[in-house]
């Protein structure tokens, strides 16, 4: 039973969320049938876990439909119903969050209904809540800004109304804000995406994009400009001075922008600064680590009610791996319950395993590596490149040589990593070997030869931390 889909539905809503399913269910208006009602009232007194010994398919017909031989097939009906409620019940509940589409679709009843006194009455109510609004703005603030004043263009038209006055500048203007703005997010996701996985994606009108931007103004419109330079700054890696250029602008203009969209940019710096880090250049890690303080001291982390577990163990290693080990240990566990429950135990494992390697407990590095269960092959690529390190420490060849092996297996039959990232962990795997088999040759030569070649290659991961193990050579 606790495989049904509607049962599955239930186990993602919390305490409160279950209360106001069952007033939903209750309502006449959203349902009419009384069976439904009694079915999930007698489910949530299983609820949250729904693992109690009576909670058996067999236990659910005998109770609501006793030895009646159709009880099954009405089960299987009413568990489909009531899953269709919940559906509508999400609809329901993130409808109530979208204030500005609401007082559109508001206006436009009262368009399609002849109420014009009560749609103008409305229009200048809602001047009050778009400059509420203004204060978290994301895109979709310009177009349900759009949509209203579309709204209010329409009224004036079908009343043949003939002045100066018109506001179709503003129509125009909202649309082209919404459509610059998303264009230019989705944009710069591709951009990074492509030096994620290996996806390419035919960027169309990009090049008319950037000319028209360079030729506007858009001081009033600042998260056209953030994305815009997040942009560029994608597009060409090699020029560092868009970096710093970014991150003015950033700082110069997070003030009313939604906590989402600024996640969403910095998000998309980190992808650069990362890239950076994989040309071999280690000064980014500091940049990184900035940027993290910069969002956590603007609490703009949390997506939704939890932080995303790759930010968080990003921060873990970032500030590890800068031996910033009383700050890593600190926010480990002042912020581990903003993981979500599913992840929490797993992530947190990881993250005092680079914990551990930092204070050099290499021991306790692999007991926590032990714990962790990778989900993707980005957990399972960073858990072999710790694992790496960790053997290399113990002087654990065997595992080590093992390890190395399956490793570079994996990577070359990955087909969701970019030629680059390959490169990059390959040589990692290569100078890891090398550097061990150093330790006990001890030739100056060969040391100083493997030292100029690392110097000079830019596709390696963990580049700061194979240079150091060369030099205690």
């Amino acid at each position: 039973m606790r495989k049904n889909k509607f049962i599955t539905q239930l186990l993602s809503l919390n305490a409160k969320e279950i209360k106001e399913f069952v007033l939903f269910v209750s309502s006449p208006f959203f349902n009419k049938n009384k069976s439904l009602i009694s079915l999930l009232t007698y489910l949530i007194k299983f609820f949250p876990s729904f693992n109690q010994k009576k909670f058996t398919k067999e236990h659910l017909l005998k109770e609501l439909f006793g030895n009646q031989k159709s009880g099954e097939q009405k089960l299987k009906n009413q568990l489909s119903e009531l899953s269709k409620l919940f559906e509508k019940y999400l609809i329901q509940i993130k409808f109530q969050d979208q204030k500005l589409f609401n007082e559109h679709l508001l206006l436009n009843s009262f368009l399609e209904r002849n109420l014009g006194k009560m749609f103008v009455q409305k229009s200048k109510k809602i001047e009050d809540l778009i400059e509420d609004l203004a204060k978290e703005i994301d895109p979709d603030y310009y177009y349900c800004r759009y949509l209203i004043q579309k709204d209010k263009f329409l009224y004036y038209v079908t009343r043949k109304q003939k002045d100066n006055n018109s506001n179709l500048a503003s129509v125009l203007q909202n649309l082209d804000a919404y459509y610059l703005i998303d264009k230019l997010r989705f944009c710069c996701g591709a951009l990074v995406r492509q030096n994620l996985v290996n996806e390419k994606i035919e960027l169309q009108l990009l090049d008319e994009l950037v000319d028209y931007i360079e030729t506007q103004s858009f001081q009033e419109t600042p998260l056209i400009i953030l994305w815009y330079k997040l942009l560029l700054l994608l597009k060409d890696d090699e020029d560092e001075a868009l970096y710093y250029d970014m991150l003015e602008n950033l700082y110069k203009y997070d003030e009313g922008i939604s906590k989402d969209e600024l996640r969403q940019i910095c998000t998309g710096v980190f992808n650069y600064c990362n890239n950076k880090l994989k040309q071999g250049k280690t000064s980014y890690l500091a940049n990184i680590f900035n940027i993290y303080k910069y969002m956590l001291s603007r609490n703009i982390l949390l997506a939704g009610a939890y932080i995303p577990f790759r930010h968080y163990r990003n921060i873990v290693v970032t500030a590890s791996r800068l031996n910033e080990i009383e700050w890593a240990e600190n926010f480990i566990y002042e912020y581990k319950d903003k993981l979500e429950p599913d992840q929490k135990e797993n992530i947190t494992n990881y993250c005092l395993g680079e914990l551990a390697f930092a204070k050099q407990n290499y021991n306790e590095t692999l007991d926590y590596l032990l714990k962790f269960e990778f989900e993707d092959f980005d957990q399972y690529i960073q858990h072999k490149v710790l694992l790496t390190k960790t053997y290399y420490e113990l002087d654990e060849y065997e595992s080590l040589s093992a390890l190395m092996h399956s490793f570079r297996t994996y990577l070359s039959r990955s087909e969701s990593l970019t030629p680059f990232l390959q490169k990059s962990y390959k040589n990692f795997i290569t100078y890891t070997n090398k550097i061990y088999k150093l330790k006990f040759v001890k030739k100056d030569e060969m040391k100083n030869d493997t030292l100029r070649e690392l110097d000079e290659l830019s596709q390696i991961t963990n580049k700061d931390w194979l240079l150091e193990k060369l030099k205690e050579i």
